[in-house]
């Protein structure tokens, strides 16, 4: 599965959209709509609320959320028990979202809801494991000197 949380940043971060799509191993995807919801927010003007959103203002993704993100956790939570079958395993798949500190958020939006992610899910995030990897191919290569 493919997963984008964008949130506002900033010392209390709020989580501003949700998305998610299944794809299998072999690149395809399945029949299963992609999920992607905007979450209403009370943020007040700052330069964190002013920043773009899938190239909305944060007015624009605010006139079209379709809840509050107890609303949105909730119905991809049921999105997603449709699916990933349960006990099957399932990648959950990102870019940057460690980094950014939006996935330490969704388990903890979560928990405050008393809500929790299935247990089949493993995450991974791309732009993490890309720099692991280039680390790694780095210190395999011996140092050129000029």
């Amino acid at each position: 599965m493919l997963l984008e949380v964008v949130s506002t940043g900033g010392s209390a971060p709020s989580i501003l959209s949700l998305g998610a799509r299944v794809v299998l191993h072999d690149g395809s995807s399945t029949a299963q709509p992609v999920f992607h919801s905007y979450v209403k927010v009370d943020v007040t003007a700052s330069k964190a609320a002013t920043r773009q959103v899938h190239g909305l203002g944060l007015a624009d993704a605010q006139e079209e959320a379709t809840g509050d993100f107890g609303v949105v956790a909730r119905a991809w939570l049921d999105w997603l028990k449709q699916a990933v079958p349960a006990g099957e395993p399932c990648a959950v798949v990102s870019w940057g979202g460690f980094k950014g500190g939006h996935f330490s958020l969704l388990p903890l939006e979560l928990a405050r809801l008393g809500l929790k992610l299935p247990s089949n899910l493993t995450f991974f995030d791309v732009a993490a494991l890309s720099m692991a990897m280039k680390q790694q191919v780095r210190a395999q290569w011996p140092a050129v000197e000029p």
